[in-house]
């Protein structure tokens, strides 16, 4: 289950209408200080031509790939088939996990590789920052302050675990893939709206003692877009999940007044003498659920769950 030296890296897409960004997003692969050995796009009825942009891509750039596509019956972008498929796909060694409207640093492979290469142990999910443009160009300036995401994924390789109240995003990870099947995949019960099967997913690994770290090299920026539809209403994944754990998922309070928006949108709130921060209480329940670094705010579930309001962190 451990990453050994010489194993090899995959890294997964999972992807709808991302032609635009996968013009992006595989030549920032593709001069990565670590190439990866296989780089798998696993899509959901594209119509923007995003798997053919993405094969002649890889082939332009050398890399080796597989383009796989969910079956045309059942709810569209179901994020957790489409995140089991792009692991199954992958080579049996490290796979990074990745959005497909998420750039990577040219260092991003190199970091989730060394952390798990440092890492005493076997069971290990790693993780980086998450920065944002300031356009849907995906170019120009880079915002560093986009509420808690970008500077709260980072941990030192001898220091303490990322804390407890973050939950490492299914968007961005590192694990192997043996490490991902001992976890139990992403349950496949959570339907195709946003939300809640990565929280599903970590909290499972989380009781398996996996530890979770974050490294500055192995963030990504993310390509902002409209928000979509079909995105619309979790509430029937927050239903399974609360039935599976017996609790609900919000943010904690200690990132409760941390900005939400991109820096330029702020700026024109502060311009007008508006506050720019909003708080949790103001948010819809999907605007909190599934995203990166949540706190699980527990009612006890059996002697299974572990505490997430700090049992570890002591």
């Amino acid at each position: 289950m451990r990453y050994q030296e010489g194993q090899p890296i995959s890294v997964g897409f999972i992807c709808r209408n991302k032609a635009k960004e996968i013009r992006k997003i595989i030549p920032q692969l593709a001069a990565g200080t670590v190439r990866p050995d296989r780089v798998v796009l696993c899509d959901d009825l594209s119509d923007d031509g995003s798997p053919e942009v993405f094969e002649k891509l890889c082939q332009a750039h050398g890399l080796e790939y597989r383009l796989l596509s969910l079956p045309v019956d059942g709810p569209r972008f179901r994020i957790n088939s489409l995140r089991n498929a792009a692991i199954r796909a992958s080579l049996d060694g490290l796979v990074v996990l990745l959005d497909a409207d998420l750039v990577p640093a040219r260092t991003c492979l190199e970091a989730h590789r060394r952390m798990h290469l440092n890492h005493p142990g076997e069971k290990l999910v790693t993780t980086g920052p998450r920065l944002e443009f300031a356009s849907m160009s995906g170019e120009g300036p880079v915002n560093f302050l986009w509420g808690f995401e970008s500077v709260g994924q980072v941990s030192g390789s001898d220091g303490p675990k990322l804390p407890n109240w973050q939950v490492t995003p299914g968007s961005m990870m590192g694990m192997t893939q043996r490490a991902v099947e001992a976890v139990g995949w992403f349950d496949q019960g959570y339907d195709g709206f946003y939300g809640y099967d990565d929280v599903d997913f970590m909290i499972r690994a989380d009781m398996q003692g996996f530890e979770f770290r974050g490294d500055w090299e192995a963030h990504v920026i993310h390509i902002p877009h409209p928000r979509s539809q079909i995105h619309a209403d979790s509430s029937r994944n927050a239903e399974r999940f609360f039935s599976k754990w017996g609790m609900q998922v919000t943010y904690p309070e200690v990132i409760r007044n941390m900005g939400r928006k991109p820096w330029n949108e702020a700026y024109k709130d502060l311009l007008a003498g508006r506050n720019p921060n909003t708080v949790i209480s103001e948010l819809p329940l999907d605007g909190v659920s599934g995203k990166l670094m949540l706190r699980v705010l527990a009612r006890k579930a059996g002697r299974k769950l572990k505490s997430y309001l700090g049992a570890r962190a002591g």
